[in-house]
């Protein structure tokens, strides 16, 4: 990965013409970014090629009702220095500085998850709410269509209705503020304090 180059890393990308669109969480202004055209097929496909030579690691999946995770059962953690050096950083460094006007960013965790049809993903954040801190969610998966489903939500916590309440923890009530249907290449940026979960896709997958 640390030596992972793209044929044409300065070509002239317009984010302006890549990003779709932007949705907020209304309560505390966290920005939702959607961008598609960042990367060309070529470099979509080199880069899948790469991550796609290490093998999956399952985790237990968890029956409680706590909601710390997302509860994804495969998935692939990469070396976060060799990430860093990588051609793939440097593009999402710039995608970085575009959406936040920041450029001091680092990453901290790099992964590839695999979402089967019998997930039971969870809605989580994945930071804490005073960290300031981006997600960048890249789609690799190909064909994937709405009908096919794993799509990303985004959500906000509403105020108790007098009745989930007495549930305790996982008796929350949630509305969705922005949803994203998976498509190659498709990038979503956000705050990852911003509560989310992915919809596992049909059981053809």
């Amino acid at each position: 990965m640390r030596n992972f180059r793209f044929p044409d890393l300065h070509r002239v990308i317009n984010y302006t013409d890549c990003l779709t669109r932007t949705t907020y969480d209304v309560t505390t202004n966290k920005p939702i970014h959607v961008l598609d055209g960042v990367f060309n097929a070529e470099e979509l496909k080199s880069w899948k090629r790469l991550l796609f030579r290490k093998g999956a690691n399952s985790n237990e999946w968890d029956s409680s009702i706590v909601e710390d995770g997302d509860n994804v059962r495969w998935l692939c953690l990469y070396d976060v220095d060799d990430f860093a050096s990588s051609d793939m950083w440097k593009r999402l460094q710039d995608v970085l500085a575009f959406v936040s006007n920041e450029t001091e960013w680092m990453p901290y965790d790099v992964a590839v998850n695999y979402l089967k049809s019998y997930d039971n993903t969870r809605i989580h954040p994945d930071a804490k709410e005073h960290e300031v801190e981006y997600t960048l969610l890249l789609y690799l998966s190909e064909g994937l269509t709405p009908n096919d489903y794993a799509e990303t939500n985004w959500v906000v916590h509403q105020p108790d209705d007098g009745v989930h309440g007495y549930l305790g923890r996982g008796g929350e009530v949630f509305e969705t503020i922005a949803a994203v249907a998976p498509k190659f290449g498709r990038l979503a940026v956000f705050r990852n304090n911003v509560e989310h979960s992915a919809h596992p896709p049909t059981v053809s997958y």
